[in-house]
């Protein structure tokens, strides 16, 4: 499960900060190496539009109508 780690600092995820389901070396090898670089660096449009609006989030909004 990928989550934002900035939304919950501790051991445990809220739950809001869920993005969405990925394979284990995509999460840790992939989404949190993606995420620590600097910002002229991060060029793959997949991933920006992925962290900008993930499925999670669009799943929530949906839900709640």
């Amino acid at each position: 499960m990928d989550h934002d780690h900035a939304c919950c600092p501790g051991a445990r995820a809220c739950g809001r900060c869920v993005r969405g389901l990925v394979c284990g070396k995509c999460n840790i090898n992939g989404i949190s190496w993606y995420e620590t670089l600097p910002s002229h660096l991060k060029t793959f449009e997949v991933m920006n539009v992925y962290l900008a609006d993930p499925p999670a989030g669009r799943l929530r909004r949906k839900l709640s109508r």
